[in-house]
């Protein structure tokens, strides 16, 4: 992908879903989306990076949580990277979202405009935490300012 855009990795295997997506944030985001967990997971293991996931809870015959566990196994990425779309409202399957390692959840149908700002929130949170994680030089004086100089 020859772009600057973020990658949106989006599976849901509702295709309008996919459509309202991609009209509403392709400006914004290079979207890859898949209506089969299982495609998805092979084009991760076969090295697809995207910047974000947006998962749907429930995939045909599988389970978004599954997908958001398998996400987590690589060390690559991190809890808020990963919003759950649901239609699914019961407090039993958003605490399963976020047991799982979701950093979010939008229940269908929802608004594109409060699903860009959330992603565009997680993108923020995600560069910051990734901006705080590099190397530091360890000193029992290291500030703030030490550590923006430095990154």
């Amino acid at each position: 992908m020859e772009t600057n855009k973020p990658v949106l990795l989006v599976v849901d295997d509702d295709n309008m879903i996919i459509k309202i997506i991609n009209h509403s944030l392709s400006k914004h985001y290079e979207i890859v989306s898949f209506t089969d967990m299982r495609k998805a997971m092979q084009a991760l293991a076969n090295g697809l990076t995207p910047d974000l996931f947006i998962i749907d809870l429930q995939i045909k015959n599988d389970t978004g949580i599954e997908l958001i566990k398998f996400i987590k196994s690589f060390d690559a990425y991190f809890p808020e990277q990963i919003l759950c779309l649901s239609a699914d409202n019961d407090q039993s399957s958003i605490s399963a979202v976020f047991n799982a390692g979701a950093f979010d959840y939008l229940k269908k149908p929802f608004n594109p405009r409060e699903l860009k700002l959330r992603l565009d929130r997680m993108r923020h949170r995600h560069q910051l935490i990734t901006m705080c994680a590099l190397p530091v030089e360890a000193t029992p004086y290291t500030t703030v300012s030490n550590i923006s100089q430095t990154a």
